[in-house]
């Protein structure tokens, strides 16, 4: 088994070249910056959605709807309210939280995969109304130069990005390295032993969701800066689906394997979905290899966390052999 000490130390030097690829890509290939910046959001959302998926075993359907969220509550606060800039970031992290919390309370009241039918149907109503309240748009979106002014360009932005990416994931990874994680991995492992020594079980995964929705919903901001506005399209399930397939491609049991699974699926989505319609043919191809022969993931390969995916896969979809001696 691996060090605490050395674990922490290949994650902080991953961390590193990860920045240093970035930067090398946009100086050396031209037009590559918004591109790179788009992988970097996508890096960040996937992650955010793994505190609530590979750590903390909740089937996250609906993880959307904080990107949504945080997207029309900023543009939303400079383009009708007026709010100065800085103060609309602070105030939509705010009401990120706030809804992340509601929301929480809503599909709490469930379990296991009806969560996940709840989290989803959650996406598909707020869907449905960005696509036809006024306010919202009513399906074109609301466009809005919304880049900070000392990153109008591509190059900029995306150093921009860099910047509020790497301080989330300091952030995140510093929750996930917690006694904080110990309790939800028990959670995900067993929840009511965790329940019979008297933890409030309900209480953490409310906490969790709103973490989640949190680091969620301020990709949900970079996406409305770098496109200009927020759009409909941010609140398709198809991204909340593409969140937990990127954790599974990478490893929904590692740090940066989310980060792994989002670089590739974007970099399919975008740049191979420019030269062929077929690239979700190949993107689907790629996951069914994965999932197949890899379930712990990319980064999860020949570890324990791929024992740790095999348990929670048979958890999720128990085998005929187990049914039958249930």
């Amino acid at each position: 088994m691996t060090s605490k000490p050395f674990r922490y130390r290949k994650d902080l030097i991953i961390g590193i070249v990860i920045i240093a690829v970035f930067l090398l890509l946009s100086f050396f290939i031209p037009g590559t910056s918004f591109l790179l910046a788009r992988i970097l959001i996508m890096m960040l959302f996937a992650t955010g959605v793994n505190i609530m998926f590979g750590y903390g075993g909740m089937i996250a359907f609906g993880n959307a709807i904080f990107l949504g969220f945080g997207s029309y509550s900023f543009i939303l606060l400079l383009s009708k309210a007026g709010i100065p800039y800085a103060a609309a970031i602070l105030l939509t992290l705010v009401m990120t939280m706030i809804f992340s919390f509601l929301i929480a309370l809503l599909v709490l009241r469930v379990q296991a995969l009806t969560l996940g039918m709840l989290f989803m149907g959650l996406n598909l109503l707020v869907y449905n109304l960005g696509n036809y309240v006024p306010l919202l748009g009513r399906g074109v979106g609301i466009s809005y130069a919304s880049r900070p002014s000392f990153a109008l360009d591509d190059r900029s932005f995306l150093i921009f990005t860099l910047v509020i990416v790497a301080v989330c994931f300091v952030l995140m990874y510093k929750i996930l390295h917690s006694p904080f994680n110990q309790i939800i991995k028990g959670i995900r492992e067993n929840e009511m032993r965790l329940t019979f020594v008297g933890i409030n079980t309900k209480q953490v995964k409310r906490l969790m969701i709103v973490v989640s929705g949190t680091f969620c919903g301020i990709s949900g901001v970079l996406y409305s800066m770098l496109n200009s506005g927020a759009y409909v399209t941010y609140l398709d399930t198809d991204i909340s689906i593409q969140g937990l397939a990127m954790c599974l491609l990478g490893g929904m049991f590692t740090f940066w394997g989310p980060s792994i699974g989002a670089a590739v699926i974007t970099f399919i989505n975008v740049y191979i979905g420019g030269m062929t319609i077929y690239h979700r043919f190949i993107l689907g191809i790629i996951l069914i290899l994965v999932i197949y022969f890899f379930p712990g993931g990319v980064l999860g390969y020949g570890n324990e966390d791929e024992v740790s995916a095999r348990k929670f896969i048979k958890k999720l979809i128990p085998s005929g052999k187990e049914k039958k001696d249930e």
